[in-house]
This record gives structure tokens, C-alpha cells and sequence, in this order.
């Protein structure tokens, strides 16, 4: 036995400490016995610290306090000196103490106990001012103190300091922190373990290594490069399946970390918290269990799992093993920026295996689903991605195949991941197939996957990520989708040869803001509408309102929208349209002629039980060549919409209207220009589904197509059957 000697001025005292704190010198590490249970004076914990930090190398703190049960180690008025000097400290060789057996649950018995006091104690536990210790072993409990007693002020069990120091590579496995060693009394810190340090390791694969962190203001913060954090239960009892143990944050991370892993034992358990897990940038979290209990059972769940404030964070990954379980929380993965920065991007969120969350699985700017937008214009949180939307699923017992489209940013590669939901009563999520697709230029990417694999009646959901890591939210079911605008290009002529254009309003609770628009000069076609005009009118024929040149009247308003006309000379309208049938009329300017279009657009958010445009119908004349009329749509939203078109022309006749086309011919194109369908007269394709929309057209030489359209753009062309002439109505229709 070596005997540690202090410079001469202590002697007297260390020759007193000597007969308690004995020290033995194996192989180049020294070991220092703890003999007392006080927090300071011959045997205690303080004094063996003070000697490991008079002991260069790799010394160890064992315990042999005399006694059985509990040795409560009181540090509420004698905090410890700061670890200067790489040490383990380890709990587990205090009689009868012994590590944790359990792959599931804990069965660790601890019986050194440290303990700051509360509000009016100590502000932190052990503080590490040094690199490479260990700690096990040890119950920390009630350091959250109000009292500004170091820069700690607010209490921490365990700190790594960093700030003037190099505090990196510590291994705090084992232990009990914000839980006393009985495993039922949650005595928490306002931090259980603040890292700032790098290069550590809380926790550890083993069932050994398992910290419970449970009770705290914030369970762990990590401030340094490449720690990393496994198998630990963070917001739940020894057990893991008791509730009051949880932390108001579970896990606080502020620097590119590791949380969990692919190997056995790598994940930790996180719930019962009121959030799980906060990241900044730069962390990955992969092969948790974020919500479920010990066993991965229904579980308390944390209001937030993952709580994203931060850019380049990966959530789960592109191999299985990756993902995440992230169940029976309030919001899975909420991405949110924190106020005044920039929004949080590039957030991959892959693999995970979602279910039984209360409000939302995944939550771009956590204010409840985002529905998709045309082109994925729209910016926010992870650029708000559009995910995709499924329009069909074709089940058997061998395979599932999927069919539907993504429209997002054009010329793009987007990585679709899709999941097979069970039901409620059964909860639970599996990755079904991941596939990879392209969006044309028009930003359309349809899809037709088969995967070689039944789900019964289990339903089916989808995310999309961008190149850069952007991942949208999911396919919600029944999701909500509308006409978001319709246009019409014709020819204006003179008297009653103008554009009409007639659009129903549906009852909606609300009177939709729309947008009108006459457009002429911006067109760059040869024989456009030099100077267009337009009026609104009413159901019953009453003017709502008129305009020649769109600076006159509403500029503010109009610029407001951010779809202004190009050119002065045209037209445009703002108002606010109860439910009911409006008529747009545009003519030219002083009897002038020309192409034009006519536009409708709703300005109003998307709202899942609302369907503002539910037709449009315009009357213009069809010429020859490229003198066609031509409607638009633009489908919103995030399910496919049952439209039929029309081209109408004989029946025009029927009406009274002179010069009608008599025998329309309708092509229906995507955003590409591709041709989706072709009809001559309607009863010689698609007859039965026609009928059965319950508006067909009355003569048999008029045009329909029934089709079921993604969210995108999409174009309706009428030409006369052998280059004939005439009036004409194409129409759009929203069908249930």
C-alpha cells in the first residue's frame, strides 16, 4: 500500500487522511478508497478527488463505506471539488452494489447516493475540468439550485467544462441520474448531465452502460462534437414503463452528435417527456425507440418526439436498421425554426417507423399539416416539400402496387419512401419500398410501383426528400384538394363573339378571395388582344365589378397577390365571391379583336373541407390551325380529383346560340403536353362513366373525358372535327 503524500504545509492532515482514503498503485493507476459518507473531511468523496488530482495518470474511486443500504453523500453545502485529473469513479464497488443484467428493465442496485440538496444546495454534482474519466454506478439527485453559486447556476448533476478547459472523452454509463437508488423516487436536477465537452459516451450497448436519466428540467445537453449517446431510458423509471420520471427535455443537443445506432443495445428509450429530444444541426438519431416503453409496448409518449430547431440533422437513414420508432407522441418530428433564424432545412427523415402519434407524424413549422402546392413553390421549414399522393393501391396476397405522382420542383430527383399503416386498433407502421424518381420539367413525376409483398387492407403513405436532405411531410388520408385556378385562351371578336367564362362557387362557410385577370399584350403571340377588358357578373346578371387597365382601380390589391398582369393595358379584378354562379365576360377594348385568356384563381390556404371552384365553363369561338380554344386547370391539394371535361357544341345550337360548333373534338394534356386522353363523340369511349357523373352532354357529337388527375397543371384543347368552325364550351367539372 502506497500512501499519497500532499506538499509539507498539509502533511499533518494527509497522515490523518491516510488511515481511511487508502491508495493502492496497480499497474501505473492509483485506487483511492471511499470510507465515509460525508461530504468532506478523512474517507469522504471530496478528499479522494482532491488526492486523484494531486496523481497524474489514470487513477480509480472505489467505494467501501461501512454499513448496509444506502450511503446518501449530502453535497448541499460542501460541493465537490472540480475532476482535474483522468479518474474512474465507480459505484458499483460499494458492497453489495452491482450493475444492471436486464436487456429489458433495470435491475442495477446503487448505493452511492449524491445528493445537492435542492433549490438551496449545491449547483452541481461532479464537474470535469480534465479528459477521459468514467463514471457508474452513482445515483445524482436534486443539484437545481436558484442559488448563483458558480457559472452552473441553475444546477447540473454531471458537468464536462469545457469552457476554460479540455473536458472530452468521459464514459457516464450505469448510473441513476434524477432517479434515487430506490428506482421509484424521481429527486431530478435542472440538468442531469450538461456535456460541453466532445468525444464522450453516455450510456453504452450493454445492459451494464444503461443510464436512466429521468426527473430532470433537461435530461442530458449535448454541446460537443461526436458524443454519443446509447441504450440508455431517458423519461422512464428502472422499468421503463412507470410514468412521473420524466424530463421537461429529455435530450438538448447543440452540436453534431450520435443519438442511439444500428447495433443491439444502441438505442436508447425516450418518453414520457415533454419533449423528447431538441436538435439544433448537424445530429443524427437513428435506432431509437421515441415514445414506446421498455419492450417497445404502448408507451406515455413525449408531446414533442423530436423537436427539430436546426438544419443537416439526419432522423433514421436510407437503410432500414436506421430508422426510428416514433409512436404515441403528441407531434413526431416537429420541424421549427427557432425565431429570427433562418428556416430549418435539409432535415432527412427516412425509415422511421410512425404510428399512434395524437396529432401529427411528421409537422414542417408545427402548425398541423402543410398541403401540398403546385410546383413547390412555397418556402418554410425543409422548403416545405410536397410529398407525394397516392391514387390507387391494387392489392394481393403476394404484392401491393402503387400508383400516383409527386409534383414538386422541376428536373428533380426526389427519394419516395412508403409505409404500410396498420389500423388503429392494431397500431403500427412498416417501410414497405423506397424508389426513386425524376420530376419533368413541367415538376410532374408520376408512379406505378408493384412491391413484392401483400398488406391486406392496411392502408398505404408516402414522404418525399430532395436532393438536399428536404423531407415533406406525409400523405395524409382523405386529404383535401381543389381547383386553385382555371384559364381559357380564345379568340375575342367583335358583338357577341367575346370570351365567356362561367365558374360556381360551392358552399363553403366563407367568401373566397379570387383573383380575375384578362391577359393580352404579355401573350408574345401574333394576333393577341391589344387592350382587354373584363366585367364580373353575378347569377342573376348584375354587374360585381369591371376593369379596363388593372393600375386603374386595386393596384395595391392586385399587387398584393404577387400575379399582377405583365402589361398595363390589361385587365384584372380582386374580390371576395360568396357561394353561387359568376359569369366573366372580356371583350376588347373599342371593338378590338385578338387572343386572349381569361384566369380564375383562388387566393385563400387550402382547407380540408372546402371546395371553392367546382366548375368552369367557357363559350368562345374555334377557328382552324392554332385558333383553338384552350382551358386550363390547376389541381391543388393533397389527394387526385375525379374531373370530367367537356366540349361542347351541338347543344350550343339547341340553345339558340348561332354559328355553333358541330361536331367538337377534345384533347386532355398534362403539364408537359402530353396527350392523357382523346375524345371524338362522347358515347364511343367511356360511356357507362360519363352517364353516371349524372352530366352528360346531350348530343351525341359533343366531346367528355372522365379521368382522375394528381395535383398539377393540366390542358383542355377543342378543335372542330375536319378544321370546322363555330362556337363553342369547354368545360371543367369536379366530380366526388
Amino acid at each position: 500500500m502506497n500512501i499519497k503524500i500532499a506538499p509539507f504545509r498539509r502533511f499533518a492532515v494527509l497522515l490523518f487522511i491516510a488511515v481511511t482514503i487508502l491508495s493502492t498503485t496497480t499497474s501505473g493507476a492509483t485506487n483511492f478508497t471511499v470510507t465515509s459518507a460525508s461530504s468532506t473531511g478523512p474517507g469522504s468523496l471530496s478528499q479522494a478527488i482532491a488526492l486523484a488530482n494531486q496523481t497524474a495518470g489514470a487513477d480509480r474511486i472505489l467505494f467501501n463505506v461501512p454499513g448496509a443500504g444506502v450511503k446518501k453523500i449530502d453535497l448541499s453545502q460542501h460541493p465537490l471539488p472540480a475532476v482535474r485529473e483522468a479518474v474512474t469513479i465507480d459505484g458499483y464497488t460499494q458492497p453489495g452494489a452491482k450493475a444492471n443484467s436486464l436487456t429489458v428493465g433495470d435491475d442495477a442496485v446503487i448505493l452511492i447516493q449524491l445528493d445537492g440538496g435542492g433549490p438551496s444546495g449545491a449547483s452541481a454534482g461532479l464537474v470535469f475540468q480534465t479528459t477521459n474519466c468514467t463514471v457508474r454506478g452513482l445515483s445524482f439527485t436534486g443539484f437545481s439550485t436558484t442559488q448563483d453559486l458558480s457559472r452552473f447556476k441553475y444546477g447540473a448533476a454531471i458537468v464536462f467544462d469545457s469552457n476554460l478547459f479540455v473536458s472530452r472523452g468521459h464514459v457516464i454509463e450505469g448510473n441513476f441520474i434524477g432517479v434515487a437508488p430506490d428506482g421509484s423516487t424521481a429527486r431530478g436536477s435542472y440538468t442531469g448531465i450538461f456535456a460541453g465537452g466532445g468525444n464522450d459516451t453516455i450510456g453504452g450497448t450493454s445492459p451494464a452502460a444503461r443510464n436512466i436519466i429521468a426527473g430532470n428540467r433537461v435530461g442530458l445537453t449535448l454541446s460537443g462534437a461526436e458524443q454519443l449517446v446509447q441504450g440508455n431510458y431517458i423519461g422512464l423509471d428502472p422499468t421503463g414503463k412507470k410514468t412521473g420520471f420524466g424530463n421537461t427535455v429529455g435530450v438538448r443537443v447543440n452540436a453534431p452528435v450520435h443519438i442511439g445506432g444500428t447495433a443491439p443495445g444502441a438505442g436508447n428509450i425516450i418518453s414520457n417527456n415533454g419533449t423528447g429530444i431538441i436538435l439544433t444541426s448537424d445530429a443524427t438519431v437513428e435506432g431509437n425507440l421515441i415514445g414506446p416503453l421498455a419492450g417497445g409496448t404502448r408507451g406515455f409518449g413525449n408531446d414533442i418526439g423530436i423537436a427539430v430547431n436546426g438544419s443537416r440533422n439526419r432522423i433514421g437513414g436510407l437503410d432500414q436498421n436506421e430508422g426510428n420508432v416514433i409512436a404515441y407522441n403528441g407531434r413526431g418530428v416537429s420541424v421549427l425554426s427557432q425565431e429570427g433564424r433562418p428556416p430549418a432545412t435539409q432535415n432527412r427523415i427516412l425509415s422511421n417507423r410512425f404510428f399512434a402519434n395524437r396529432l401529427i407524424a411528421i409537422d414542417l413549422h408545427q402548425d398541423g399539416h402543410t398541403p401540398d402546392d403546385y410546383l413547390d413553390a412555397d418556402e418554410g421549414e425543409n422548403t416545405l416539400q410536397n410529398f407525394p399522393v397516392i391514387s390507387s393501391v391494387v392489392r394481393s396476397a403476394a404484392a401491393t402496387k402503387v400508383t400516383g405522382g409527386l409534383n414538386s420542383a422541376p428536373s428533380t430527383s426526389f427519394t419516395l419512401q412508403f409505409f404500410v399503416n396498420q389500423p388503429s386498433s392494431n397500431p403500427g407502421q412498416a417501410l414497405l419500398g423506397t424508389r426513386i424518381v425524376t420530376t419533368s420539367g413541367a415538376g410532374d413525376a408520376p408512379f406505378d410501383f408493384t412491391f413484392p409483398k401483400g398488406i391486406g387492407e392496411a392502408t398505404i403513405t408516402a414522404t418525399a426528400t430532395d436532393p438536399s436532405g428536404n423531407t415533406s411531410e406525409f400523405f395524409p388520408p382523405n386529404g383535401a384538394v381543389q381547383f386553385a385556378n382555371i384559364s381559357t385562351r380564345a379568340t375575342v371578336g367583335t358583338g357577341d363573339n367575346i370570351i365567356i367564362a362561367g365558374f360556381i362557387i360551392g358552399p363553403s362557410g366563407r367568401a373566397p378571395t379570387v383573383l380575375l385577370r384578362a391577359l393580352g399584350p404579355s401573350l408574345n403571340l401574333g394576333g393577341s388582344l391589344a387592350d382587354p377588358q373584363i366585367v364580373l357578373r353575378g347569377s342573376n346578371g348584375q354587374q360585381v365589378a369591371v376593369n379596363h387597365d388593372w393600375k386603374t382601380s386595386q393596384e395595391e390589391k392586385i399587387r398584393a397577390t404577387g400575379l399582377q398582369p405583365a402589361d398595363d393595358r390589361e385587365a384584372a379584378v380582386v374580390a371576395s365571391l360568396p357561394s353561387g354562379q359568376y359569369t366573366v365576360q372580356v371583350s376588347g377594348a373599342d371593338g378590338q379583336a385578338g387572343i386572349a385568356v381569361v384566369e380564375v384563381y383562388v387566393l385563400n390556404p387550402l382547407e380540408s373541407d372546402v371546395s371553392e371552384l367546382q366548375n368552369i365553363s367557357t363559350r368562345a369561338r374555334v377557328g382552324t390551325g392554332d385558333d383553338v380554344l384552350i382551358g386550363g386547370v390547376i389541381i391543388r391539394g393533397d389527394a387526385a380529383q375525379r374531373v370530367i371535361v367537356r366540349a361542347i357544341g351541338p347543344d350550343l345550337a339547341a340553345a339558340g346560340i348561332t354559328e355553333a360548333l358541330p361536331d367538337p373534338v377534345l384533347e386532355l394534356h398534362n403539364g408537359d403536353g402530353a396527350l392523357i386522353a382523346v375524345n371524338d363523340n362522347w358515347r364511343t369511349d367511356q360511356k357507362q362513366q360519363i352517364s353516371s357523373t349524372g352530366i352528360p352532354p346531350g348530343d351525341d357529337r359533343d366531346a367528355a373525358i372522365v379521368a382522375k388527375l394528381l395535383p398539377s397543371g393540366y390542358t383542355a384543347i377543342v378543335r372542330g372535327k375536319e378544321n370546322q368552325t363555330g362556337v363553342a364550351l369547354v368545360e371543367f367539372y369536379q366530380l366526388p
